[in-house]
């Protein structure tokens, strides 16, 4: 083949080129110290650094923003579930000093003030957020879970759920002690409580209860007791069944007893001289069930006062006319307490059925530091009648889940039905309660001490009459301070059983958080991993740069040198 000068100038130009290329390129990799600057120069090298890529900022979204993210959840939700173990820990640290009935009157005021604080700190924890967020309410994470302010037109219908093998022995008390304010009340002791003898000014009478989770129960609708169904119906008294309660004398007159009054329930009790009271309460009639099931009868009053001046009138026996009364086979429901008062046998029925109770009841108006209804039951939100809201507490669990690593998820979160609900705040509540009757009733008998200490009332007839008084004010004491040791023994085993729940609700979260640990451990060792491998593809090390750019400047510099030789030779210098 025949070579021209002009073709070994256009070679020699394209050579020239191609190393001031490669010199170019060696510049590039010094200033950047990057592999490549376009994908065309390696595609190789470019897919996978692309892949590297993608891989690298998955890694880093679980490692810098999710895993992060979810430990913040954990921690949150782990503060709040320990505080809350700290108040029920401290809970059961006052019941174990007060069961033993020993305490003076300054441990029992500091009981008082103990609990109070206790109580609002409990569900004060309930409302635990994470980034705007409360982490016990499951999905509707922009829901609180606890009233934080008193919200007296809030209206929900609740159907609330109960088991009779959850029934407890509990007791009511009727009348209470007195205290006489000057010499002419100390002589009518009799006249002052209406009763016969010290012995009777307080009654007590145990029953077995349960209790509905919120109290001042505005209206209840239906209450399903094992096979039988109460409801609310329009009652005929000349056609309609009345209870057995009422007396008749020889000639079948009622002496006392009961009888419908009008459609809206409201009834009349009869006195023995024939005058009628009004009462307060609801009777409910049983529908579509066997009429020999217990509990035959329901009654719901407005508030204990209400039952115990029912009891008064309505008991079968004198002896139980003093107490708060339930018929050996009903149901007494209290809508103040939220009780529900179970007679023996009735009681005794359900027990042995192991029988589930559940009541539909109304409740307007609702206290801070309530819990919401929808977190816990079926219920209706009526505050706005046009504009419904309707929760079906479903068996599913609504989970917070955050993706922490490739195909691999984990729920955050802890339902609070799983934790707590407001049988605690139920049971401080009757602590509180109990300590402060048990305060009230020593605070009258010291008051009656000091009046026996009186010069004013040294006279015999004072004195025997002051001792009556204080023995109507020692035996409510003694009453009430057996309430509170018995309440605080069965209390440490109610603090045991929510300790229980609250520490298996620690340890899953705990479990999840050694997950998470692990995971991120592992996340950060894939981090490093994948970031060398893709430092390595696309980056040069410096010296090798040095030693290619080098090459290259050597290259082109040899290559110029060459070519200018080119001009010097032709062919005729070999003619």
């Amino acid at each position: 083949m025949r070579v021209t000068n002009n073709m070994i100038l256009t070679n020699a130009k394209s050579n020239i080129n191609g190393n001031k290329i490669a010199v170019d390129k060696g510049n590039n990799q010094m200033t950047t110290q990057k592999r490549i600057q376009r994908p065309s120069e390696d595609p190789v090298v470019a897919v996978r650094s692309l892949r590297l890529q993608t891989q690298l900022s998955k890694i880093n979204q679980y490692y810098e923003k999710n895993i992060p993210d979810a430990e913040s959840w954990m921690e949150v939700a782990g503060t709040a579930l320990s505080n809350i173990e700290q108040c029920m820990r401290d809970v059961r640290t006052l019941c174990v000093s007060a069961a033993t009935g020993t305490n003076t009157q300054d441990d029992r005021n500091t009981m008082l003030t103990q609990l109070k604080a206790l109580q609002e700190a409990v569900f004060s924890q309930g409302n635990a957020s994470f980034a705007g967020r409360t982490v016990f309410t499951g999905y509707r994470t922009d829901h609180d879970l606890v009233f934080t302010e008193e919200e007296k037109e809030t209206s929900y219908k609740i159907t609330q759920k109960l088991s009779a093998d959850n029934m407890e022995s509990f007791s009511y008390y009727n009348h209470e002690a007195m205290i006489p304010t000057n010499e002419d009340e100390i002589k009518s002791f009799n006249v002052a409580t209406g009763l016969k003898s010290a012995d009777l000014n307080i009654q007590k009478s145990d029953y077995y209860r349960l209790r509905l989770n919120y109290d001042n129960i505005t209206d209840v609708e239906k209450i399903t007791m094992g096979e039988n169904v109460f409801t609310l119906a329009e009652m005929d008294p000349s056609t309609d069944y009345i209870p057995p309660l009422a007396q008749y004398d020889t000639n079948g007159k009622m002496v006392y007893g009961t009888n419908v009054e009008s459609a809206d329930q409201t009834r009349q009790v009869y006195y023995s001289n024939g005058t009628a009271h009004d009462v307060t309460y609801r009777f409910f009639n049983q529908t579509g069930s066997d009429p020999n099931k217990m509990p035959k009868q329901l009654y719901i009053f407005e508030n204990e006062d209400d039952w115990a001046d029912w009891s008064s009138k309505t008991a079968a026996t004198a002896d139980d006319q003093l107490k708060k009364y339930v018929p050996d086979e009903a149901c007494v429901m209290i809508k103040s307490t939220g009780d529900l008062v179970f007679g023996k046998t009735a009681a005794a029925k359900l027990r042995s059925e192991h029988a589930d109770i559940s009541v539909e009841y109304d409740k307007t108006g609702f206290e801070k530091g309530e819990l919401r209804p929808e977190f816990y039951y079926d219920s209706v939100d009526n505050t706005d009648l046009a504009n419904r809201k309707v929760y079906e507490l479903e068996d599913t669990r609504y989970e917070i889940q955050y993706t922490i690593a490739q195909d691999q998820t984990i729920s955050v979160n802890q339902e609070a039905r799983d934790v707590f609900n407001s049988d605690i705040q139920q049971d401080i509540a009757d602590l509180i309660t109990s300590v402060s009757n048990t305060i009230d009733a020593y605070n009258k008998a010291e008051k009656i001490k000091a009046m026996k200490k009186d010069a004013n009332y040294q006279a015999d007839e004072l004195q025997e009459k002051l001792d009556l008084w204080l023995s109507a004010a020692e035996k409510e004491f003694d009453y009430y301070n057996n309430q509170l040791g018995n309440l605080c023994s069965r209390e440490l085993g109610k603090a045991d059983q929510y300790l229980e729940k609250i520490n298996l609700a620690n340890t899953q979260l705990g479990c999840k958080g050694d997950q998470v640990s692990l995971t991120k451990t592992r996340m950060d060792e894939q981090q490093q991993t994948v970031t060398e491998l893709k430092s390595k593809n696309d980056n040069l090390d410096l010296s090798e740069i040095i030693i290619n750019y080098t090459a290259a400047q050597v290259a082109y510099q040899s290559s110029l040198q060459a070519a200018g030789r080119l001009g010097q030779v032709s062919l005729l210098n070999y003619i």
